[in-house]
């Protein structure tokens, strides 16, 4: 008996939304006490971790929502994981996507420990322990359902829906300015470090956290683009692991 398609992509959301709630229990255990103690809140650390996991999962479940709804209307999707719910094969599918986001993966990385070494020196002040897991379940996975799956999708849909009347698949222009709206909004969204920290908003700092991060993202948004979202999943954790090694090597 086939599966209904509305079952199928709520099968779908479920299982990206608790891919991404990783990354948010991660962050919340490991680096929200660290933030406290550099800004105190009014409230119990316990209570800032439960209202930070509360308002991450609202937020993930709209942008899940919203790659599941609305990305199969403009060809971003989820394949391998799409698969494994419709009992489908998958590997087949992820072993197409590999190879490309490998590549970018230790491309990344490479890029990731080069920004850090010219990054501005009221950056590199900044004193915080950001473990390898909360870095590849936060950032690899989190990020890239919130800003691929949930922000590029939404982005591309009412180019394609208002701009473009729906008239055929959206066209490349929009779905690259999709992509680079959404990278910039990525490293526009790393910006609140400088408030934690209390860091001057200078030129500089600004042009570093916005761009560096947009270039990055950029790559990923490519890939979700090309491949689907697991491709840009895997380039993105592989970026810090690469990172990681790279600097426990030197």
């Amino acid at each position: 008996m086939r599966v209904s398609e509305s079952r199928v992509r709520l099968r779908v959301g479920l299982v990206i939304w608790a891919l991404g709630m990783l990354g948010v229990v991660a962050v919340a255990f490991t680096m929200i006490p660290q933030l406290v103690e550099v800004s105190p809140p009014a409230a119990p650390v316990g209570i800032v971790v439960a209202a930070m996991i509360a308002q991450s999962s609202v937020m993930l479940a709209l942008m899940v929502w919203a790659g599941v709804r609305l990305g199969p209307k403009v060809g971003l999707r989820a394949p391998v994981i799409e698969a494994w719910v419709e009992r489908r094969r998958g590997l087949p599918l992820l072993f197409q996507q590999l190879p490309a986001a490998l590549l970018a993966g230790v491309v990344c990385g490479l890029l990731l420990i080069g920004f850090e070494r010219i990054a501005p020196a009221s950056l590199q002040a900044v004193n915080l322990d950001v473990p390898l897991i909360s870095a590849i379940l936060y950032g690899g996975v989190t990020e890239e359902v919130l800003v691929r799956f949930g922000l590029m999708t939404i982005v591309l849909w009412l180019m394609w829906r208002f701009i473009q009347r729906r008239n055929g698949p959206p066209k490349p222009i929009y779905a690259y300015t999709a992509m680079i709206v959404c990278a910039v909004a990525f490293g526009a969204g790393h910006l609140p470090v400088t408030q934690v920290f209390d860091i001057a908003l200078t030129p500089s700092v600004l042009l570093y956290i916005v761009g560096a991060n947009a270039l990055l993202g950029s790559l990923f948004g490519l890939l979700f683009l090309r491949y689907g979202l697991e491709s840009a999943i895997i380039a993105h954790a592989l970026t810090h692991a690469v990172a990681a090694v790279i600097e426990a090597l030197l």
